[in-house]
């Protein structure tokens, strides 16, 4: 595996994580359906425009300058043409359609308290980086405050997916550097999520309420607890933490959800790439199914520090790859991972509350080949309680999708005891269920998707849209090597083009979406559609 890091912070193309499974793809069955992509864009613009007219949720955090009104039917503003830097040098700025303009809320660097910014001349530090907002946003949400005027204020809360190690440490060879642990304690702040108190100055611009108690940094290195079925679990203990409920940090912080009761939900996706197994030999299965391997994506932090050495602390891995609940209202509160749902790569996981207030939450796995899933909470929200809500995501049921060629599909339930995940096919009891979600979901015949990544959920359907971002993998390595949960003989993950599977790539990849039947999340059948 390479050990160069990936521009995006993301997987390299030689960083190949196997799904040697012999479950169906999502291709397969796209083909067999036969499924019109006019169709699908025509009713999809119709349920967005009605969704976003009828409920007044168009907004954001750039200003509007009176653009002129779009056609009938149209998207509200004159798009951005897409081929705009086709044949011309990029420009370090944003573009936005004209009527429009972009602003600087906060940057990478920027004092979220009233110590000084940070000074970009030289190298980023630990201390300074803990009261500074962190590097690369991703996932975002709003929550605001209460009586406030047009929502003129409230806290923004934002992932800091990954870090750059040369920008943050101020040197352009990192990858051949003398390395300390002062540079990996900088990056691993850098890491994480903000809350930020924002509002609406005199100006009518939004800006940082720096002197704000309710700011912080959650980090690499701050202190989480681990809940549910899992936590306590053998496989979660290390030499640091016996207890297998404490685990340092939160990595890779991809999409993210929120809940009814006000929290947010962070979603670690590639923290594989953190750790490296520096082992001879072979990497067990566990740490292979979800990509750790010899080097990671270039980090290094396991050269100076060891709790990354995936081969020294093996269990190390498995407190990662899990849905992190915090209460930005709360801020001396302990961010816990929610492991009852699962621990695979987490892009994002959308509420859908149903008619008779049941919750699910509904989330990718952001890579090649592997599954969407599902998960209900065992009770009922609470609209008149809160803080009743607050362990919700402690019980439920995890499901993994299985779409069908009919345009119907079925949830199946990520149960021990059932469909085969049992002591016999390395499944000791719930709590290996969810750490090995991967392997269980390989077991029940999910169906392999092409790079689950965001999503979104209709605000009136409960309807929900995916989005599969790509699949280079499909039809070019084929392999006969057995399942990686050690079930019996199965094809390979990317299996051969034949009449079946007739495209060898998915380049552009397409959008899914699907409802539960009786729009009750519930519900262990659905419909869907795709483009």
């Amino acid at each position: 595996m390479s050990s160069e890091l990936h521009p995006d912070g993301k997987l390299n193309p030689s960083q190949v994580v196997s799904n040697d499974s012999d479950n169906d793809s999502i291709i397969d069955l796209i083909e067999q359906r036969g499924l019109s992509r006019r169709s699908f864009l025509k009713t999809s613009l119709g349920a967005t425009s009605l969704a976003v007219l009828g409920t007044g949720m168009l907004g954001g955090l750039t200003s509007h300058a009176g653009a002129a009104p779009a056609p009938t039917g149209g998207i509200g503003f004159t798009s951005v043409p897409a081929n705009l830097y086709l044949n011309a040098a990029v420009d370090d700025a944003v573009t936005v359609p004209q009527g429009y303009t972009a602003r600087v809320l906060v940057a990478w660097g920027d004092s979220l308290t009233m110590q000084p910014n940070w000074d970009p001349s030289g190298a980023m530090d630990e201390a300074t980086q803990l009261h500074c907002y962190g590097a690369h946003t991703d996932g975002m949400h709003f929550f605001p405050q209460a009586g406030t005027a047009g929502n003129s204020g409230g806290l923004l809360v934002t992932n800091s997916e990954y870090c750059d190690p040369g920008l943050v440490n101020s040197t352009t060879s990192y990858a051949t550097a003398a390395i300390t642990i002062d540079m990996v304690r900088a990056q691993q702040a850098a890491h994480g999520v903000n809350v930020a108190k924002v509002f609406k100055n005199s100006y009518g611009n939004w800006q940082v309420n720096r002197r704000s108690p309710f700011n912080r940094r959650i980090t690499g290195n701050t202190p989480c607890s681990i809940s549910g079925p899992a936590a306590g679990h053998p496989l979660l203990q290390t030499e640091a933490d016996p207890t297998g409920t404490r685990v340092l940090g939160t990595l890779n912080n991809c999409s993210h959800g929120y809940t009814p009761w006000g929290t947010y939900l962070t979603c670690e996706e590639n923290w594989n790439g953190y750790f490296s197994n520096e082992t001879t030999g072979t990497i067990p299965v566990e740490q292979a199914r979800y990509g750790v391997g010899k080097g990671g994506f270039g980090y290094r932090w396991h050269e100076v520090d060891e709790r990354f050495r995936a081969d020294l602390h093996p269990n190390e891995p498995n407190r990662f790859g899990w849905v992190v609940e915090i209460d930005p209202k709360r801020p001396n509160s302990t961010p816990v991972k929610r492991t009852a749902m699962g621990r695979v790569k987490h892009e994002g996981a959308q509420l859908v509350v149903d008619a008779n207030d049941n919750v699910a939450f509904y989330m990718g796995d952001d890579e090649r080949n592997e599954y969407i899933y599902k998960f209900v909470c065992a009770r009922r929200l609470d609209r008149t309680n809160a803080a009743a809500n607050r362990t919700m995501l402690d019980s439920g049921t995890l499901y993994v999708a299985k779409f069908d060629a009919s345009g119907s599909g079925r949830w199946l339930p990520l149960i021990w005891g059932q469909n085969g995940l049992t002591p016999a096919n390395g499944f000791a009891d719930q709590g290996e269920v969810l750490i090995k979600t991967r392997q269980a979901a390989d077991r029940l015949g999910a169906t392999m998707m092409d790079r689950p990544e965001w999503g979104a959920a209709h605000p009136v359907t409960g309807e929900i849209y995916m989005t599969l971002t790509n699949n280079s993998r499909r039809g070019n390595t084929p392999s006969s090597s057995n399942a990686v949960d050690g079930s019996s003989s199965a094809a390979s993950a990317n299996p051969v083009v034949d009449a079946a599977n007739p495209r060898p790539d998915n380049d552009f990849g397409h959008i899914i979406r699907w409802r539960d039947d009786g729009s009750d999340v519930t519900a262990t059948t659905f419909q869907w559609r795709s483009s």
